[in-house]
């Protein structure tokens, strides 16, 4: 009954591994309801495993726990074979139903849908509809548990699912079972002036037989590789071109099989996924993607848009961080820009309290002079803009005046590091 590609991951990984199991459920009217559920292995010599949780909210109830290997493996077996469930409390909302495909293999890092640092093979079943909860829009607030707007970003962040500030979950009644593929995965790829570098780390499969392909194109040119060997875990491919879309595939060289892969094409922003090593084509894919949570244009400093430059620095800091390129205007059309950076440093220092200490480069497009300034996200938050007493966030790609539900969260959250923006400054 359990698809083949869990069963070996099982048989390779058992010795080394433990199974999570996370669930959540609701309350509506005195009925429990599903809401959410996982069921994932962790090698925990390659992982760490999440501590058993109970957490009730009243309308809400999170729990995690590590069930033994031979009771996951039952349950496993149940869900599959589409079963009455014998495991508490999940037993009341079952039998479930898989859709088609059964087992799908996801890359790893793959945005939206593996938010992890190993590829994955991944089930998704469905509860039936009586038993199914909907989103609870209310505060959600115990003591000493942390607050969160509704049950949505509860439950996104108990399972780390991956989230932005325009994430809604949506998967209510969903229960997935998540069996990392531990056999090897890419750890870094990057694509720089006419070369391709992908570096992989080895799992249960040897270092000697792990191989890479590649396939790159543009408008003008393709061209696809043999396998290639890894030497000390990286592998380089030459192209004589500069790509705008790249497939590349880890294999395993005993069988064929593809363990992990990389898809990336022009425009596409996600530094953990693949690295653009060519400052003015990140500058390119920037404006093809336009601005966003972290990403602002600005065509010059001239009043207002000093007013609107301050204002992304301000929720800049309040928020993620984010990166500011002078000389693209509104219209995302270079038009360049010539200024002096110490006066940029002064004007920050003068209106923004606390103290803000951006990051500059000078990059050229198509001629022009563009700066970059990526303002950190602040460990002093919140950042207020001082001659207007306003405290700005960032959401989605506007600044806003922060509500009072913001500024607890900005307090509460302002130790949370995050990375650079693709990597520029």
């Amino acid at each position: 009954m359990i698809p083949e590609e869990i069963k070996r991951s099982l048989a390779e990984h058992r010795e080394q591994s433990e199974f999570e199991l996370s669930f959540a459920t609701t309350t509506d009217l005195g009925a429990k309801r599903f809401a959410y559920a996982s069921l994932e292995l962790i090698r925990t010599d390659l992982e760490k495993a999440k501590p058993n949780r109970d957490i009730d909210y009243g309308p809400l109830q999170l729990h995690r726990s590590h069930p033994k290997w031979e009771v996951a493996e039952k349950l496993l077996d149940q869900l599959y074979g589409g079963q009455q469930l014998e495991f508490e409390p999940l037993t009341q909302f079952s039998p479930f139903n898989i859709p088609n495909p059964l087992v799908q293999a996801i890359s790893s890092k793959a945005v939206y849908r593996n938010n992890r640092i190993w590829p994955i093979f991944l089930g998704e079943l469905y509860c039936t509809n009586p038993t199914r909860a909907s989103h609870i829009q209310r505060i959600m607030t115990k003591p000493n548990l942390p607050l969160y707007p509704a049950s949505s970003e509860a439950i996104g962040e108990f399972f780390g699912l991956l989230q932005g500030q325009n994430y809604f979950f949506n998967d209510y009644g969903k229960l997935v079972v998540v069996i990392p593929d531990y056999r090897a995965r890419i750890s870094e790829f990057r694509i720089g002036y006419e070369q391709l570098i992908l570096e992989a780390v080895s799992g249960s499969v040897k270092a000697e037989s792990l191989r890479c392909k590649v396939f790159a194109s543009n408008q003008s040119n393709s061209t696809s590789s043999e396998d290639l060997k890894l030497t000390e875990g990286r592998a380089k491919f030459s192209l004589g071109f500069d790509p705008t879309k790249v497939v590349a595939a880890l294999t395993d060289a005993r069988d064929g099989s593809i363990i992990d892969s990389r898809d990336w094409s022009q425009g596409f922003i996600n530094p953990d996924y693949a690295k653009v090593e060519r400052p003015s084509q990140q500058i390119r894919d920037m404006i093809v993607a336009g601005e966003g949570k972290r990403i602002e244009f600005k065509g010059s400093l001239d009043n207002p848009s000093k007013d609107e430059f301050l204002e992304t620095v301000i929720a800049f800091s309040n928020s993620e961080g984010g990166l500011i390129l002078l000389g693209i205007n509104d219209n995302r059309v270079p038009v360049g820009y010539k200024g002096d950076k110490e006066n940029i440093i002064k004007m920050i220092r003068d209106t923004c309290e606390p103290i803000i200490e951006p990051s500059f480069k000078d990059y050229e497009l198509d001629g022009f002079p563009i700066l970059a300034i990526e303002i950190p996200s602040g460990q002093d938050r919140p950042y207020v803009l001082k001659y207007r007493g306003v405290i700005y966030v960032r959401i989605g790609s506007n600044d806003v005046p922060a509500s009072r539900l913001d500024i607890d969260q900005l307090i509460q959250n302002r130790n949370v590091p995050y990375g650079k923006v693709g990597g520029l400054v």
